[in-house]
């Protein structure tokens, strides 16, 4: 029986390649879950007074299409900027937030936004 088997029946993988195999899966699941973050945000419009929510994986490129009037809903209704932003490391999390979001009235918006309870 050759020495990379362990002594055993000739089945098993080689002890160094498996540990290695771990290791790299293990690194790339936390690479993995390093790029899955997902923001929830509010943006504001002060020429039509109107709050928009939403979710995105780049805010920076999601705020620009608001601006850019590439998003149906918010087109021809800007400048947009950002007025509230939360990071979120699970999709699950911030659909749940977004919607939470898209349910309360401007009031209780505003007070999110300033801090206020």
């Amino acid at each position: 029986m050759p020495p990379c088997h362990g002594g055993g029946r000739g089945f098993e993988s080689r002890p160094d390649r498996k540990s290695l195999k771990h290791e790299n899966c293990l690194r790339l699941l936390y690479f993995r879950a390093m790029e899955e973050v997902f923001y929830v945000y509010i943006i504001y419009s002060e020429s039509r007074d109107v709050y928009y929510k939403g979710m995105t994986r780049n805010p920076e490129k999601r705020l620009q299409e608001h601006n850019e009037n590439t998003s149906r809903y918010t087109s021809g209704r800007g400048p947009w900027e950002y007025v509230y932003i939360q990071k979120y490391l699970t999709k699950r999390e911030a659909l749940i937030e977004e919607n939470r979001l898209k349910k309360l009235n401007r009031r209780s918006l505003e007070r999110l936004i300033h801090g206020k309870k």
